[in-house]
């Protein structure tokens, strides 16, 4: 039999057969049959009735105005519409998203509209999902009042803005601005695996506990995120990373390119944690070319952080990254790992004993086995290199044969190195 396409909207066709009603893609029309519309949403399809005879008006907003199209004699509008996933659904800004995401159904995409959508209350995702907005506000550690792009906004108290309950959820392209007392950005349930955000700003300013993101046993990717998270009264957590004894999964966290800045004004406030009270299963905490900034409040303010109750299976590496804390710019507790790879540690002031992997540490670079003053090209020969540190071997970068190399050498704390010979 012929069909009839009918463009309503630029994310998918209509297509209206002479015996059945199909429907293709992510649209959200009406459809009208004896005075009784029917909202052409997933929950709200037609699936098993039958409805024959008549005629049927089909309505939908554009661009440019409303497109009503009337179609007359139409036999039959069936169940037979195929809505098996993954298919893109446009969310208008005067729509509830919760309402869109209880009619997706597994492995559809949910493109959220440039603008402002006010939350009242929290959206809670039990199905593999994307939700993908058109950009975030952009800001670096200052924050700055979206104007552009997605921006889910809330003032309500005690709001998540996304409860995470399901395997496969993807978040990108969107701001998320709260200001209601114990605001959370994002939260997970336990035992969780594909969860991705990416491109996504968050500011949590608010009294009561401020949180970015929390993450319960499951293995997490952030990429090109920026929090600024602070309590005016309380803690403040940007990136949290933990299991229980309840958790069955190894907890993992990569995160790329990740910006945060917290503080708390009233008690403790973290960046990024990892924090495991679980015997069977680990915590991971992998950081790379990502920043944490932990300013002063009135607590404890930790920069970077591995620590555990009962066990020592939190593991943190921060590798090209920079880490600066209030009081503690890294922080390890017992036989945890806190390990840092090319990074920067701002102030010098560690809690615990890290693993150094050439990493500055104010101006000096530390290594497992060296600790140098300065890394940099000398343009003369013999040219003396200080140490101010007094051991029984020191290692020092040399120019053997045109090849920098670390070599050991005995000396007094003030000596003069002149082995040293460079081009």
């Amino acid at each position: 039999m012929p069909t009839r396409n009918y463009n309503l909207n630029r994310w998918a066709w209509f297509s209206l057969w002479l015996t059945t009603l199909s429907l293709y893609g992510a649209v959200s029309p009406q459809v009208q049959y004896n005075g009784t519309t029917y909202i052409l949403m997933p929950t709200n399809l037609l699936r098993s009735n039958t409805i024959s005879g008549g005629s049927i008006v089909v309505s939908q907003e554009v661009t440019r105005g409303k497109m009503n199209v009337a179609l007359s004699n139409i036999i039959v509008v069936s169940g037979n519409i195929d809505w098996s996933g993954g298919n893109v659904t446009y969310v208008p800004l005067t729509g509830d998203i919760q309402t869109y995401v209880n009619a997706a159904v597994a492995g559809d995409t949910l493109s959220l509209a440039s603008g402002k959508y006010t939350l009242t209350n929290t959206i809670t995702i039990a199905k593999q999902l994307n939700i993908v907005g058109q950009g975030s506000a952009g800001f670096a550690t200052v924050p700055v009042t979206p104007s552009h792009g997605t921006i889910l906004f809330s003032t309500n108290a005690s709001l998540v803005a996304f409860q995470i309950n399901s395997d496969n959820v993807r978040l990108a392209d969107l701001s998320i601005n709260l200001s209601g007392q114990a605001s959370t950005a994002i939260n997970t349930s336990s035992n969780l695996h594909g969860l991705v955000s990416m491109g996504i700003d968050v500011i949590v300013l608010c009294k009561g506990l401020a949180q970015g993101f929390t993450i319960q046993g499951c293995d997490t990717i952030l990429r090109n995120m920026t929090f600024d998270v602070e309590s005016t009264n309380d803690a403040a957590y940007g990136v949290w990373l933990w299991n229980d004894e309840a958790v069955t999964n190894d907890c993992i966290l990569q995160a790329y390119n990740v910006t945060v800045t917290t503080k708390g004004v009233g008690s403790s406030s973290y960046g990024f944690v990892a924090e495991n009270i679980n015997n069977a299963h680990t915590v991971t905490l992998t950081l790379q070319n990502s920043i944490c900034r932990t300013l002063a409040g009135t607590g404890v303010d930790i920069g970077i952080a591995s620590i555990s109750t009962t066990t020592s299976n939190a593991i943190v590496n921060a590798e090209t990254s920079k880490v600066e804390g209030a009081d503690w710019d890294a922080y390890v507790t017992g036989t945890n790992q806190l390990n840092l790879s090319g990074s920067v540690v701002v102030n010098n002031k560690i809690f615990g004993t890290p693993t150094y992997r050439a990493t500055m540490v104010s101006g000096i670079i530390k290594g497992n086995q060296y600790e140098l003053p300065q890394l940099a090209y000398i343009p003369t020969n013999n040219i003396p290199i200080n140490s101010t540190t007094a051991s029984a071997t020191n290692w020092f970068l040399m120019n053997i044969g045109g090849i920098p190399q670390f070599v050991a050498t005995n000396f007094a704390a003030g000596g003069w190195l002149q082995k040293a010979m460079w081009p």
